[in-house]
């Protein structure tokens, strides 16, 4: 994964949109990393795991409250595992 400043994206903005077709570019601002740069299909990939992510903990919820046992929290702990897991 690339990790370019702010500046440096600034300066060369096309570049860093062609290294981002290849994987993620990291821009930092203040030496600590503040955004990413995706290219559009990694992008929709994303969003397109999130949304299996949350209707996979909708569809645990609505079974555990069909069963009668309803745990909130254990649904957010489960979707937020789901997310960082893929």
């Amino acid at each position: 994964m690339k990790t370019v400043s702010a500046n440096e994206l600034k300066q060369s903005t096309g570049q860093m949109m062609d290294y981002a077709q290849r994987g993620p570019v990291v821009i930092e601002k203040y030496g600590r990393p503040h955004a990413v740069l995706l290219s559009h299909e990694d992008y929709q990939l994303f969003e397109q795991m999130k949304y299996a992510a949350l209707k996979a903990g909708i569809d645990t919820g609505l079974k555990s409250g069909d069963a009668g046992v309803f745990d909130p929290d254990a649904v957010i702990a489960q979707i937020a595992n789901d997310l960082e897991n893929g």
